[in-house]
């Protein structure tokens, strides 16, 4: 593995931890998470899965975002690309 792959999977890390970190802190907060919250989260989720995932702790991340968002109730739509991810 060389330098570029370990910074893009550090990065793919520290936007994991942004996401999680952000959905916790606004599902804490009467009245939930603001618009720029679930835009922020949403672009997030969209960067982290533009590139395959490709380490073991990414991969684990990816599914237990997948089966947290199958226990929420996520429409079909929502899940795609999450079960695209891990194909």
């Amino acid at each position: 593995m060389n330098q570029i792959d370990l910074l893009s999977e550090s990065n793919v890390a520290m936007l994991c931890v942004e996401l999680d970190t952000l959905e916790i802190e606004s599902g804490e907060r009467v009245g939930g998470a603001t618009t720029a919250e679930v835009a922020r989260m949403q672009a997030l989720e969209a960067a982290i899965l533009a590139k395959p995932i490709e380490c073991v702790d990414g991969t684990k991340w990816l599914a237990r975002r997948l089966a947290r968002a199958a226990a929420n109730d996520w429409s079909d739509e929502a899940l795609a690309p999450l079960v695209r991810a891990l194909g």
